[in-house]
């Protein structure tokens, strides 16, 4: 019983990412569609996306270092 709770928890997550995944996916093709009329340079698309996947992970990195030196400070 205990292992196909655990089971079903973790088919729900994964279900969840790839979700997450087809969304940003779609919205992705949705902005540059958008983006397309005006004829902006590729390199201005491009660096449109690096920066907003660099921007999340740069943050969840930062928060993840700053919880980790907390946690071993505190378990001092």
């Amino acid at each position: 019983m205990v292992l196909t709770a655990i089971s079903f928890v973790a088919l729900m997550i994964g279900g969840i990412g790839v979700m997450n995944i087809m969304l940003v996916s779609v919205t992705r093709e949705l902005k540059i569609g958008i983006r397309r009329p005006w004829a902006p340079p590729k390199v201005n698309i491009l660096s449109q996306f690096l920066i907003e996947s660099d921007c999340p992970d740069s943050i969840g990195g930062l928060a993840g270092l700053i919880v980790g030196e907390a946690a071993s400070v505190l378990d001092e």
